[in-house]
């Protein structure tokens, strides 16, 4: 079998931004979040879930406590409510 395989990082024009790049490419994550961080490229985003279930209008799960069948899929909103 014929691997193709990308050794030149084009888009990353900044360099520390490239090298980050490859460093995440090469498997080394924990280089690369460190130089994204020290550029302040990493932001707390705060309460994903809540953000994310409010944007879709999607309702948390409903737990029936003492139910074996409980939902626990979150169920979408009708587009009248």
């Amino acid at each position: 079998m014929v691997v193709a395989r990308l050794d030149t990082i084009r888009r990353q024009r900044d360099p520390e931004l490239r090298e980050a790049v490859t460093r995440a490419a090469n498997g080394e994550i924990a280089e690369s979040l460190a130089i994204l961080h020290r550029r302040g490229d990493i932001r707390e985003v705060g309460n994903f879930d809540e953000r994310h279930l409010e944007s879709h209008k999607i309702t948390p799960p409903v737990r029936n406590q003492g139910s074996a069948s409980s939902s626990s899929v979150p169920q979408m909103k009708s587009a009248g409510s």
